[in-house]
C-alpha cells in the first residue's frame, strides 16, 4: 500500500523487472513456459504509455510477453473501466498473462472480473483462512470459482498453509 501510495509502482515494476530479468535469462531461455509474476496498479494500468513502456522493457531483456504475468491489485478503484478493458485486451494480444489479485477484497470486485479480459482470478488469503471451518468463506469460494469458471479464467488461492484447506479448495474446483 505504501508504494501504491506514493505512485512509486512504475519504478518499483522497472526494478523488479530489471532484477528478474538478469536471475533469471538462462533459465527463461532453457524453459519458455515459465513465467513471473508483477503486480500493477489499476492507476498504472490506465496510465498513457503504459503498454509502450512495458513492451520496450520486454524487448531489452529476455523475457518474453508470454512470460510475464500482470496481476492487476485490487486496492485502488478502477477509475476508467473502458479503458482498462482496452488495455487489457491489447496486452493480451501481445501475449502477457493477465491476473486479478486478492480478488474479492479491493474496490473493484466482481466489476473487474466482468470489464478486465484477464484469465486468472487469484483468491485472497482473507478467504482461505477459515475456508475448511467457516462455511461463509466456503460459499465466497465457490462464488470465485463459479465466475471464473463460466468466463475461463483459472483460479489461484493465495495463502494456503494446511492440507485441510488444500483437500477443500481442491473439492471446491481451485486450480
Amino acid at each position: 500500500p505504501m508504494v501504491e501510495d506514493r505512485g512509486l509502482n512504475g519504478k518499483l515494476l522497472e526494478v523488479m523487472f530489471a532484477q528478474a530479468d538478469e536471475a533469471l535469462a538462462e533459465y527463461l531461455a532453457a524453459h519458455p513456459d515459465f513465467y513471473v509474476s508483477f503486480n500493477i496498479t489499476p492507476r498504472e494500468l490506465i496510465q498513457k504509455g503504459f503498454v509502450a513502456e512495458l513492451m520496450r522493457m520486454v524487448e531489452r531483456s529476455s523475457f518474453t510477453a508470454e512470460q510475464m504475468c500482470l496481476e492487476i491489485t485490487e486496492r485502488q478503484l478502477l477509475a476508467s473501466p473502458e479503458t482498462a478493458a482496452e488495455v487489457t485486451r491489447d496486452l493480451k494480444r501481445r501475449g502477457f498473462r493477465l491476473a486479478i489479485d486478492d480478488a474479492g477484497t479491493g474496490h473493484n470486485g466482481l466489476a473487474a472480473l466482468q470489464k478486465l479480459d484477464v484469465s486468472t482470478v487469484k483468491i485472497d488469503k482473507y478467504f482461505i483462512d477459515h475456508i475448511d471451518d467457516d462455511p461463509r468463506s466456503r460459499v465466497m469460494v465457490d462464488m470465485f470459482v463459479s465466475v471464473a469458471r463460466r468466463y475461463n479464467m483459472t483460479t489461484v488461492a493465495e495463502g494456503v498453509e494446511t492440507e485441510n484447506q488444500l483437500a477443500v479448495l481442491r473439492a471446491t474446483g481451485v486450480h
